[in-house]
């Protein structure tokens, strides 16, 4: 059997000294693929990085949480798009809503869940949700 694990967030900082472990670890556990999750355009980029140097294992998301809804602007569009051309790429997120936190404004946080679902569309990606 085949194991995937879809949700790791390997870009964070507490996490990216120790890659090749938590890689060798995965395949000793018999998980074979990790799916970088994105959660900024600045860690999306990050998780594209990471599937560039173990491609054998890794593949990514590239998207805006809800807690980032704040940091959305133009350029991020433009940047997520260019992301998209990449094959690791699979996925639009993680984006979604989190009306528990509130980290950033309700309104931004549906305004910016449309946009991705609209490049996710654009781009015939699956979309990578979180919602609470």
């Amino acid at each position: 059997m085949q194991l995937i694990d879809i949700g790791v967030n390997l870009t964070n900082k507490r996490l990216r000294y120790d890659v090749e472990d938590i890689l060798r670890q995965a395949q000793q556990a018999g998980v074979t693929h990790l799916v970088i999750t994105g959660t900024s355009v600045h860690h999306s980029k990050l998780a594209v990085e990471l599937c560039q140097q173990y491609p054998d294992q890794l593949v990514c998301t590239a998207g805006v949480h809800p807690h980032d809804a704040s940091d959305w602007n133009e350029e991020a569009v433009d940047e997520l798009n260019a992301l998209m051309s990449h094959d690791c790429v699979r996925a639009i997120g993680e984006t979604g809503l989190d009306f528990n936190r509130m980290f950033s404004p309700r309104d931004q946080q549906i305004d910016v869940f449309q946009q991705q679902l609209e490049l996710a569309c654009s781009h015939d990606k699956p979309v990578f949700l979180h919602q609470r």
